[in-house]
């Protein structure tokens, strides 16, 4: 009777383990830190954006320019040490450069919105790009080393609470994305 209950304990054992898989951990931080081409992506969408932030700028001192004409024909036309022919076009002036204000305002306005929103999708790209990469390097590594699942596993994060440094594959995702090259 004890080797049958024996048995049927090894049996159960190595069917429990048979379905049991291993788990791998990363750290998304970890790997966007030194994944080398995201990092180089990043870079130049930090320059168009810093682009972006010049062109603003530039449109804003546009602006204030315009903006300095429109007060200083508002006071010529009020002014009644000039002429009526002066103050007239003076108003005339300052009508048509506050047209000119708007206008460019709302070009401005429109043309910044372009270039954020494609600028943002520009962004939205690159990450899927890079985290699809990782997610089939990951799919790939967790094969290798007979794993079933994979996990991100930040330190800060609550979700996970442990996870063993013999499970965490963040250096091997690095090493083979950078090798990729």
């Amino acid at each position: 009777m004890k080797k049958i209950i024996l048995t049927l304990a090894i049996v159960a054992l190595a069917t429990v383990s048979s379905f049991a898989q291993k788990i791998l951990t990363f750290d998304s931080t970890a790997v966007t830190q030194k994944f080398e081409r995201m990092q180089a992506e990043d870079a130049l969408l930090q320059k168009q954006l810093e682009a972006i932030r010049e062109e603003q700028k530039k449109l804003e001192e546009e602006l204030k320019g315009i903006v300095e004409k429109v007060q200083k024909y508002a006071q010529d036309a009020e002014n009644t040490l000039l002429t009526d022919d002066a103050r007239k076009n003076a108003t005339e002036m300052r009508d048509a450069q506050a047209a000119l204000f708007r206008e460019k305002q709302s070009n401005a306005q429109q043309y910044l919105q372009q270039k954020a929103a494609r600028l943002d999708q520009d962004v939205a790209a690159a990450r899927k790009k890079y985290m699809d990469e990782v997610r089939e390097t990951a799919k790939v590594i967790a094969t290798e080393k007979g794993a079933g699942l994979v996990i991100e596993a930040n330190p800060n994060s609550a979700v996970v609470f442990y996870n063993s440094p013999t499970l965490d594959i963040t250096e091997d995702l690095v090493k083979v994305l950078n090798a990729k090259k």
